[in-house]
């Protein structure tokens, strides 16, 4: 597959966090220990190793950063509660990390509401410029910078490739979280090209597991001919549930994260969100030795993988053209 190269919801009772918290003081009288926190809407990852998170906390340590050595990570996790992200947010500045890490966009936009001064190195935010996080993608110009996956220039590109897919496809299901700013706009920017393809575009919301489901049960109903998961954090941490779904109504879906193909997807197209996360922790080391995030451009990801589920592909009775197996950089 070609590069794509880019220029540069409960109550309070009821929410679990999963937070650890590692400091040394014998360790400290003798070297500084950096103070840096995490953030994230979905669940822990288990185990974190082979995750994402787990290559930004092995990156790390790659660059000299070693948890339990010389830097102590708070890692703060919203299990996939939107309305907690700003109350943990605001716990982490009250604790005064050296620098925080927000995974995805809500995370991010969380962070940059609680602080302007605390160093924030952000991954996979879809419109850093659009929510007010940096001024600009040359120098942020704020406390914040990172890597964005721009998903509002990549949604069209996943479209595209599942119409590709799916040639006679004239109804296509768009699952959409209300709770995620950079899923709003997505029918207004795609339909040009939908009209252009023919096909109707048909959205469906989902805030929590229940109304996952109840919204394939829909698809179903209304007989759509495919589906496009963006990337949200309830999402992914629901990514077996969708693709069980998608396997049950026997429908064809498209998303982002390689994951989802490999729970049940047809198709998935996006960054590779390992590398993404290592570039992460290559801002973070920059910022540590001493750069200033205002001072800092935003990297944009140029690193997307087509995976194709040839299995799914059988199961669905689907014929996929041969230039689009092609380009595929994973056939599983």
């Amino acid at each position: 597959m070609k590069q794509v190269h880019m220029t540069h919801s409960i109550t309070r009772r009821a929410f679990v966090a999963t937070a650890s918290f590692v400091t040394l003081p014998s360790l400290a009288q003798t070297a500084r220990v950096s103070r840096a926190a995490f953030l994230a809407q979905i669940a822990r990852p288990e185990p974190m190793e082979p995750h994402i998170f787990g290559t930004l906390a092995k990156s790390l340590r790659q660059l000299g950063h070693v948890e339990g050595r010389n830097m102590a990570i708070e890692w703060r996790f919203a299990n996939g509660d939107v309305d907690s992200l700003p109350r943990l947010a605001s716990d982490i500045v009250a604790r005064t990390p050296d620098i925080v890490i927000a995974a995805g966009t809500l995370s991010a936009v969380a962070m940059r509401k609680a602080t302007t001064t605390i160093p924030v190195i952000f991954g996979n935010v879809s419109d850093p410029v659009g929510f007010g996080l940096v001024q600009s993608f040359h120098r942020s110009g704020t406390n914040m910078t990172g890597v964005t996956s721009q998903l509002t220039v990549l949604m069209p590109k996943l479209v595209e490739v599942m119409l590709e897919a799916m040639p006679k496809a004239s109804r296509l299901a768009l699952l959409m979280n209300p709770q995620q700013v950079s899923h709003a706009g997505f029918v207004a920017s795609l339909s040009p090209m939908a009209e252009r393809r023919q096909v109707r575009l048909m959205p469906y919301k989902a805030a929590n597991p229940q109304e996952i489901e109840q919204a394939f049960s829909a698809m179903a109903k209304d007989s759509v001919d495919a589906a496009v998961v963006p990337r949200d954090g309830l999402f992914i941490q629901q990514s077996r549930q969708i693709g069980e779904l998608a396997m049950r109504h026997r429908l064809a879906v498209g998303g982002f994260d390689e994951e989802l193909a490999r729970n049940g997807a047809l198709l998935t197209f996006g960054s590779d969100q390992h590398i993404m996360f290592r570039k992460v922790a290559e801002y973070a080391d920059r910022v540590l030795r001493g750069a200033k995030p205002q001072d800092l451009p935003v990297e944009q990801a140029s690193d997307y993988v087509l995976v194709v589920n040839r299995s799914v592909e059988s199961v669905l009775r689907v014929q996929l053209p041969q230039s689009l197996l092609v380009r595929a950089d994973k056939l599983i």
